[in-house]
C-alpha cells in the first residue's frame, strides 16, 4: 500500500470519528445556546454521508 494513501486514510479516519463526538462544537453550542442533543442527529447523518464518501474514495481513486 503507498504511503500517501495510508496517511490519506489516518487523517480521513481521525477526521470521519470526530463527527461521532463533536467536542469540537462545546464552545459554538455555549455560543448559540443549544443543547448537545440538538446536533446529535445532523452529526450523525454527516458521519454516515461522509463515511460512504470516504470508503468509495479511499477503494476507488488510484494512488
Amino acid at each position: 500500500m503507498p504511503h500517501a494513501k495510508t496517511v490519506i486514510a489516518y487523517a480521513f479516519g481521525n477526521d470521519w470519528i470526530n463527527l461521532i463526538q463533536p467536542f469540537w462544537a462545546l464552545p459554538f453550542l455555549t455560543v448559540v445556546k443549544l443543547n448537545f442533543r440538538e446536533i446529535v442527529g445532523y452529526t450523525a447523518l454527516i458521519f454516515v454521508v461522509t463515511g460512504v464518501v470516504i470508503l468509495l474514495g479511499l477503494t476507488f481513486i488510484p494512488f
